[in-house]
């Protein structure tokens, strides 16, 4: 197929840009967790989300807001995959889904939820 070289170029660079994103994408995720009131509300609904209502957390609306940011970072791994390889098909990264639970689990995140850190995360990735 038939990409233009810029978008190409997004993962053929010597250290992949893909690396230089991955970080940026990791200090905005630390960023968020860590120091706002969403990211505390995040890990309030992964560890027991009637908990969260009860303390006053809209649920509904931070599962909304968690959904859409998830989205957005899936639509861009997509495009920084299919510009790395060059090509693009409707089974681009297929199964790729259980690799990054594992790589999750490795660096010790909880199935149930509410346990985890984002360097943890990046831990596991890094040995996975």
């Amino acid at each position: 197929s038939h990409f233009a070289q810029g978008f190409v170029a997004l993962g053929s660079f010597r250290l992949s840009y893909i690396t230089f994103y991955a970080l940026i994408a990791v200090f905005f995720v630390w960023i968020l967790w860590n120091k706002t009131r969403f990211g505390k509300n995040i890990f309030a609904i992964g560890g027991n989300p009637e908990a969260a209502k009860v303390s006053g957390v809209n649920v509904a609306l931070n599962l909304l807001m968690i959904y859409a940011l998830s989205g957005v970072f899936y639509a861009f791994g997509g495009l920084l995959e299919a510009g790395r390889i060059g090509s693009a098909t409707n089974n681009l990264g297929f199964m790729y889904e259980l690799d990054a639970i594992a790589a999750c689990v490795v660096g010790g995140v909880s199935f149930s939820g509410g346990v985890g850190t984002v360097f943890g995360v990046v831990t596991g990735v890094i040995i996975f």
